[in-house]
């Protein structure tokens, strides 16, 4: 089968490692360079979507979807109920003396440093994604804001291919 395909990808690290690696395996190429490959649309900057979309200045539609999604209070609240708790936990280079078992520090939310507002509506909107999407969609549309750069051209790649598609038919 002759599908057209395309992938709009994360840009962190460890995502643009295991896409090369599927698409030197899928293409039968020994290397990859993704920004050549045609089919392929990669973040910038180590980013995944939602942390492209507070970088492309969509801050005011993020709080605007989440107003929608959930109350017009929601960030603030999450801000005051999450502030200071356990984000994630890291291991650290020491090991238990009795049962030689890694030991794990925690890292917590700051929400109220300097870029604590940002971070917390990255933390939000990752942390709800299926629900989020459409409506920050939505709130994209609805603003008088140029869809992101990657977006176009994710966008621009499935136009070429559909005229390409309509000049065979």
């Amino acid at each position: 089968m002759n599908i057209p395909w395309l992938i709009f990808s994360d840009g962190e690290s460890k995502v643009k490692k295991k896409l090369i690696k599927d698409l030197k395996e899928i293409l039968n190429k020994n290397e990859i360079d993704l920004d050549s490959e045609n089919n392929v649309v990669v973040l910038d900057n180590e980013y995944d979507f939602e942390m492209y979309l507070l970088a492309s200045g969509y801050e005011e539609e993020i709080k605007i979807a989440f107003s929608k999604l959930h109350s017009d209070t929601y960030l603030e609240e999450e801000i005051k109920k999450k502030d200071g708790t356990t984000r994630r936990r890291i291991k650290t280079t020491a090991t238990c003396d009795i049962c030689k078992q890694s030991i794990y520090e925690d890292v917590l939310r700051d929400y109220s440093s300097d870029d604590g507002y940002r971070r917390a509506l990255y933390d939000c909107m990752t942390s709800q994604k299926a629900q989020f999407g459409p409506v920050i969609a939505q709130a994209i549309d609805e603003s008088e804001k140029d869809l992101p750069p990657k977006v176009i051209a994710l966008f621009g790649k499935i136009s070429a291919i559909l005229k390409m598609e309509e000049a065979e038919a």
